[in-house]
């Protein structure tokens, strides 16, 4: 008979430069692999780790979610043990919860929470590389939101899909697009919603940045937009500014998730 199992949920942040994305890939670092790694060094054997979305190439988290089933209860905090095996200290383990069996950190999941940084200024900053995308051109806040502004609501984002993906749809719903300055030099696109086609984010960045150099900029975009033709898009943003900053779900199912041996909260290394 096999014994009840565990299921864990934890809060993970990493750099992504190094890595190949979220996904496990034959003798390429990822940061599932490094992950699964790291569970199996602890309890030698192989456990599973399911994310809440697949990150691409080079990208990062502030606030990814994941969970894996245990069939022993550890007697030890789990979080600092995690971390002790995450080398190069590139990845961390912020949190960790017990769940109950019904939670999915993919399937689960509500909403996810986006957000691009760009550093707007002549000369790039050495200590961010890898980090932040370096744009030092000239940049239009107020026509960034309007164009932004038509982003939120259900539409079809097909201009904006990763050329030779094919899924079932490309309606997606937004809730949320808009844009911020940090600090006068850094801007940051946010952008929240359900689920996301592969690389949408970045070729939606990439695309209004490019819309700054047109002289009708909004029909221009309204155009691509309603084209649903990837080749009328611009030049997708490198993956180094984007982040994925918090994966949400169910007020209730939160509830039902006991922190396990909280220890002390892991900064953030991006």
């Amino acid at each position: 008979m096999s014994k009840i199992k565990q299921r864990f949920r934890i809060l993970i942040s990493y750099k992504g430069l190094k890595y190949y994305g979220w996904q496990r890939q034959t003798n390429l670092p990822t940061i599932q692999g490094t992950m699964e790694a790291a569970l199996k060094k602890i309890f030698q054997k192989d456990i599973p780790v399911i994310g809440a979305g697949r990150t691409d190439t080079g990208a990062h988290a502030l606030g990814q979610t994941a969970h894996f089933d245990l069939s022993v209860l550890p007697k030890f905090c789990l979080q600092k043990a995690l971390n002790s095996f995450l080398l190069p200290k590139d990845i961390c383990v912020r949190q960790v919860w017990k769940a109950p069996s019904h939670f999915h950190a993919l399937h689960s999941a509500i909403g996810k929470h986006y957000m691009y940084f760009i550093l707007n200024r002549p000369f790039l900053c050495v200590f961010r590389r890898g980090q932040i995308y370096w744009h030092p051109y000239q940049m239009d806040i107020n026509l960034l939101q309007k164009i932004s502004q038509t982003i939120s609501g259900r539409h079809d984002f097909k201009s904006f899909q990763n050329a030779g993906t094919s899924v079932k749809s490309t309606i997606r719903t937004i809730t949320s697009a808009h844009w911020k300055r940090e600090k006068k030099q850094v801007w940051i696109f946010e952008i929240q919603g359900k689920g996301f086609l592969k690389q949408m984010i970045r070729n939606i960045v990439g695309t209004q940045l490019a819309l700054l150099k047109e002289k009708e900029p909004l029909k221009k975009w309204n155009d691509i937009f309603h084209s649903k033709d990837r080749k009328t898009a611009s030049t997708t943003a490198p993956a180094l500014g984007l982040y994925l900053y918090k994966v949400s779900y169910p007020p209730e199912l939160d509830k039902e998730c006991q922190k396990f041996y909280a220890g002390p909260a892991c900064a953030d290394l991006v």
